[in-house]
């Protein structure tokens, strides 16, 4: 496998939420939870183990394209990513893995996690596009997404910032 330009790090917030950057150990975990809930994204073919592998390849390769394993205490529960694409941020791979985990506000916490680490590295404007039948389109406009527009089969959506509840969390690199 390549040397990756990432380096690994967490960020935690107190009650014991952590999203920590996707290392290669987690690439067949996001691989499964990506198949199984493909019917939610834009890419809904099945994905192969050899081409989850070339996505990751790419991946540590790529910078300021960050995906993060959601912790709740070592239990691994999801994933959530961002990239900084031309002159904003975009939101994707959002995902809750362990159903265990659903309806307990650990998805709209680790979503608030990562949007205040962004804010607080990045300048540019927070955004997801989200399938327009996907049942998250109201938890985003909860967790202070506004729709910007909509498209054929998808909704763009931006942070309101004015309304966004920033928080506090600890930061740790590994390397």
């Amino acid at each position: 496998m390549a040397s990756p330009i990432k380096q690994i790090f967490y960020i935690k917030k107190l009650n014991n939420i952590t999203i920590q950057t996707t290392s290669s150990e987690d690439i067949e975990l996001l691989r499964k939870w990506k198949n199984k809930n493909r019917n939610n994204f834009f890419y809904k073919k099945i994905i192969s183990k050899k081409d989850q592998l070339s996505w990751f390849q790419k991946y540590i390769n790529t910078k300021d394209d960050y995906i993060f394993i959601i912790k709740k205490f070592d239990k691994k529960i999801g994933c959530i990513g961002f990239r900084l694409i031309e002159n904003y941020i975009d939101i994707y791979n959002v995902m809750l893995g362990n159903k265990k985990f659903n309806h307990k506000g650990l998805m709209s916490l680790a979503l608030q996690l990562m949007c205040s680490f962004i804010m607080d590295k990045y300048e540019n404007e927070i955004t997801l596009k989200v399938l327009s039948n996907n049942p998250t389109v109201n938890w985003y406009k909860k967790n202070c997404f506004k729709e910007i527009y909509s498209k054929d089969d998808y909704i763009f959506m931006m942070l309101d910032k004015n309304n966004f509840k920033k928080i506090n969390y600890e930061l740790k690199y590994f390397f």
